[in-house]
């Protein structure tokens, strides 16, 4: 990788790991006030002591990283066997795809033949199950055009898994699942419209486009356009504003180092003003969450690192030779989805999400030669 991007990955696993270290209190005053002042009120309990990590919940925050650990682990890997695999650069994304097609099969059919409204697969909830498919989606899409013209029968499955996932994705009735997964076919085909030379195919993609868009919203299911429909200002709207405003009073308590990743439970309940009887595990924001937990300065490498990758694919769907264009296409495109996705929900707290995100990572920051 480029020194910045290693700089940055560096920067986010040692600030992640600095966590749980014991640092003397002086210290910890000066890194965590807040986080210092919840050690001094234990001690009359606990009794006094020395040293304490800046992490709240050490044991969460420990579990945490051992996530992390792995999703480094799988970047890592994906990253060097995309490169091994240079030739045959779709390989990687396979699994992907098959596992993708599963999960919309089954959840076409809880919608269909149980009733279910608002299709899960195999998750819990709707929005994470679309979250899943939405990464996919983009290279559900552009798979079929890497198989024309050498094998056109590869080229109809494909599409097929592209058609399913869609179809999967509008049946969980997601609404930041649809808006993500729209904008991410968006971004390819802006891309793909861009990266056209000839004036001819420039303008027959922007057709495709405009005609992709108009099909789009004709597809939308009633019950969709229903969710769409409600007042802006819905209960369920309200709700997450206020938890979103009462995080950002968490993160200006702990704004260089965080609370400690899996610690926002812990440490909302003192800043929480919305439905106080109950308990908030998730601010429904990804952005919100991790800088509270990790802090700004982690949070902010991450998510630079995050961007980082976005324009490389996205100036590699530019410029790149066709096989490497078509993978930087589908890897902008589901950059786009996540990134819009966690503004009002909490897709990387879910293992298979995050590390799904981090082997579309892998495959994104593979060297080009």
């Amino acid at each position: 990788m480029d020194r910045l991007s290693q700089a940055l990955l560096t920067l986010f696993g040692f600030l992640a790991l600095l966590q749980i270290v014991p640092l003397p209190l002086p210290i910890l005053q000066i890194l965590s006030p807040a986080r210092a002042s919840l050690v001094a009120a234990t001690a009359p309990v606990l009794g006094p002591v020395s040293a304490a990590p800046l992490s709240a919940t050490p044991a969460r925050t420990l579990e945490h990283l051992e996530r992390l650990a792995a999703y480094l682990l799988v970047f890592l890997l994906i990253r060097d066997l995309a490169w091994h695999w240079r030739r045959f650069p779709w390989i990687p994304v396979l699994p992907l795809l098959a596992i993708a097609a599963a999960e919309s099969v089954l959840g076409l059919y809880q919608s269909f033949a149980q009733g279910v409204v608002g299709a899960t697969g195999t998750y819990v909830n709707h929005n994470h199950f679309a979250g899943f498919l939405e990464l996919c989606l983009p290279f559900a899409v552009v798979y079929p055009a890497s198989r024309l013209p050498a094998s056109r029968t590869r080229a109809l499955g494909a599409a097929v898994v592209a058609v399913l996932i869609a179809a999967a994705i509008l049946q969980s009735l997601s609404r930041m699942g649809v808006t993500a997964s729209f904008l991410a076919l968006l971004t390819v085909g802006c891309l793909t419209v861009i990266g056209q030379r000839r004036l001819a195919k420039r303008t027959l993609a922007a057709l495709l486009l405009a005609a992709f868009v108009l099909v789009a919203w004709a597809a939308l299911p009633g019950g969709l356009l229903a969710r769409f429909n409600r007042p802006v200002f819905d209960a369920d709207l309200a709700w997450r504003t206020g938890v979103w405003r009462d995080t950002t009073h968490l993160i200006a308590a702990y704004p260089l180092f965080g609370c400690g990743l899996g610690s926002y439970e812990s440490c909302f309940s003192r800043y929480q003003t919305v439905t106080p009887t109950f308990t908030i595990d998730f601010a429904h924001n990804d952005y919100l969450q991790l800088s509270a937990e990790l802090g700004l300065i982690a949070f902010a490498a991450g998510l630079f690192f995050l961007l980082l990758l976005f324009l490389r694919s996205a100036r590699a769907a530019l410029t790149a030779d066709p096989p490497r264009r078509l993978i930087a296409l589908a890897c902008a495109g589901a950059f786009v989805a996540i990134l819009v996705h966690s503004a009002a929900d909490f897709n990387l707290y879910l293992p298979a999400n995050a590390m799904l995100l981090a082997w579309i990572s892998g495959i994104a920051a593979a060297p080009a030669t």
